[in-house]
């Protein structure tokens, strides 16, 4: 089988793992890997094959236990002398199968749990380690779960145990596929490791693996299987003979903008420069209200796109003139028998579920894991004045909060459900980047939208902690979160932007006004670093619109925090003309009873943050 993409001179791969190499060892040897490309193999403990190897040297390695008992020095001296231009892993592949495969009366939750434990105690230690050895690493993932029925047809070793007990639900074997995948993928994000993405002709209408790729043995792939992954190992960005370039799995520390390249016809590089590359023409010489700082737009948004929202206050702004627009502003979570009055004083519709605030990346994340089942909190609940409860996670969506801690727990079911179905609906995800200071439990690291004790609950300095996150840690909560995103939801577009809004108070030991500058130095940076290091992912400068200085400070109220109708009404304009694919330009200076009739002051938007202001 031909490369789509042939490399001159050749290309030598070197594969190191177990038994899920056999697939690409015997379609090299077969003559269906391009003749351009040299693999040799490392196979890792019992799982060498005993009849011979593949024309280039096939090697066992097994030994101390350093990394789950094999020999680390010796794996690492291998790859040194074999000098290969890209190093490719697959190790520890079958934990979803193991957990998932025959009908043990577990639940999802269960399974997920199993392969969670499995893969935290054998793959993250190897990919921590395997990190260290090339500069170019690729992890193979494992193929996706094979029909049930060649299931039964080949059990392999579990054929005593099938026959007692049969074969789980096919939607059962990928939710336990996916989740290994969607952990293997974090972690490799954490230590700079792609994860290489299967082609998508593997895959059949189901989402299981076609019975063309499937082997004997009902956990692994055949020969024509591995090589279409040889095949997607030449096709990548970033492959030796073709120019890197940022995808999807990129680690965001490889990101990089590239430079400009001056006219050796100009005098000097500025010169012939637009008018967008000048602060005089574009800034100081243009009215306010007709400042308009966006000039690449990689997609739109068009009427029937599904558009969701999340983040800080500001966000609620995007979502109003939405809906009020008339385009797919994605509702997933409902009031059910409420006014509207009453459905928004209960945090209905301010988003696209009733998610309340997430001011914070390490919240999204959470977010994102709590829906999926990922991640349960210890901290379920918090107790008010007079014995009613909210949820720590969005304290004010129910005013008088919870009458009961089921109560609570079943609405938080039914919205973890909303959130689930937004997330795999969404055709755009906009997220308004608010804060960097973050209250967490110490626990779990579950992270608060604000400190325990002002809206419910008690402040414990022995469970809660402060901390005050970093350019790299947003940029690597944003990269897990739009890599967990597109597993469940490869289409998703991103918009980030920041909030112009200052802080309302700080607890780190700065002044609050320099404080509020760092906050909003460390988002704006990693929504520029994120969006270099994804593609599908577009920063939007609503943050430099509403606090630039050409705008005179009239785009802020007489307290300095909260923004004009004016301001708002400015972002909102911009982004319509550049966002909105159907939407005609309007012409001259934004009129904000138009835009926003809807919006009668800043405050109608619900922040949690201001509390923090209320001593």
């Amino acid at each position: 089988m031909k490369s789509p993409l042939t490399s001159t001179p050749a290309t030598s791969l070197l594969f190191v793992g177990r038994s899920h190499l056999t697939c690409i060892e015997e379609a090299y040897k077969a003559g269906q890997v391009d003749a351009d490309v040299r693999c040799a193999f490392v196979y890792l403990h019992e799982y060498a094959k005993k009849d011979g190897g593949p024309p280039e040297p096939l090697q066992r390695v097994v030994g101390t236990k350093v990394v789950d008992n094999y020999d680390v020095d010796r794996i690492r001296a291998i790859v040194a002398a074999s000098k290969p231009d890209v190093l490719c892993v697959s190790i520890h592949g079958n934990e979803h199968f193991a957990a998932s495969v025959v009908d043990l009366g577990m639940s999802v939750d269960d399974i997920r749990a199993r392969v969670e434990n499995k893969v935290r105690k054998l793959s993250f230690p190897w990919l921590k380690f395997v990190a260290g050895l090339h500069s170019r690493v690729v992890l193979i993932p494992p193929p996706p779960p094979v029909e049930s029925d060649h299931i039964r047809a080949h059990p392999g070793k579990m054929r005593e145990k099938l026959a007692g007990q049969g074969v789980s639900a096919p939607q059962v074997r990928i939710a336990a596929w996916k989740h290994q995948l969607m952990l293997l993928r974090s972690e490799a994000a954490q230590v700079g490791i792609e994860v290489l993405d299967l082609p998508a002709e593997v895959f059949s209408d189901t989402g299981l693996l076609r019975p063309q790729f499937s082997s004997d043995d009902p956990s692994h792939g055949n020969a024509a299987f591995g090589a279409l992954v040889v095949s997607q190992v030449m096709a990548r960005p970033g492959r030796p003979g073709k120019p890197s370039v940022p995808a999807p799995s990129a680690p965001v520390a490889a990101a990089a903008a590239a430079p400009r390249k001056p006219d050796a016809a100009r005098s000097h590089p500025y010169k012939g420069l637009p008018d967008a590359a000048f602060w005089r023409e574009s800034v100081a010489s243009v009215p306010a209200a007709s400042l308009d700082p966006v000039r690449q737009v990689p997609f739109g948004i068009g009427k029937t796109d599904k558009v969701a929202t999340a983040g800080s206050c500001f966000a609620q702004h995007i979502s109003k003139r939405l809906r009020k627009g008339g385009f797919h502003f994605l509702v997933t979570e409902q009031a059910t028998g409420a006014t509207e009055g009453d459905a928004q004083a209960r945090g209905f519709y301010d988003f696209s579920a009733r998610y309340g605030n997430v001011y914070t990346s390490r919240q999204l994340v959470q977010l994102f894991d709590r829906a999926f089942g990922y991640f349960t909190p210890v901290e379920d609940h918090w107790t008010l004045e007079g014995g009613r409860v909210c949820d720590p996670f969005r304290p004010r969506i129910e005013p008088e909060g919870f009458a009961s801690v089921e109560e609570l727990r079943a609405d938080r079911q039914r919205h973890l459900q909303a959130v689930r179905r937004m997330f795999e609906e969404l055709d755009v995800f906009v997220f308004t980047l608010g804060l960097t200071e973050c209250w967490y439990s110490k626990l779990d690291g579950a992270a608060y939208p604000i400190a325990p004790g002002v809206s419910g609950g008690e402040f414990d300095a022995a469970r809660h902690a402060f901390v005050n996150l970093t350019v790299d840690d947003i940029t690597r909560d944003l990269h897990v979160f739009i890599e967990k995103l597109r597993l469940v939801n490869p289409g998703a577009r991103i918009i980030l932007t920041v909030s112009p809004v200052p802080l309302a108070a700080t607890y780190s030991e700065e002044h609050v006004l320099v404080a509020t500058t760092y906050s909003k130095s460390v988002l704006r940076v990693a929504a520029e670093m994120t969006e270099r290091a994804h593609q599908g992912v577009l920063y939007f400068p609503s943050y430099e619109i509403i606090t630039g200085a050409y705008s005179r400070g009239n785009y802020f109220a007489k307290d300095l925090r909260s923004v004009t109708d004016e301001g708002v009404s400015h972002v909102m304009q911009v982004f319509m003309n550049r966002m909105i694919a159907d939407a005609a330009p309007a012409a001259g200076a934004p009129d904000p009873n138009a835009m926003l009739d809807e919006i009668d002051d800043l405050a109608d938007a619900v922040c949690d943050e201001a509390l923090l202001a209320r001593r």
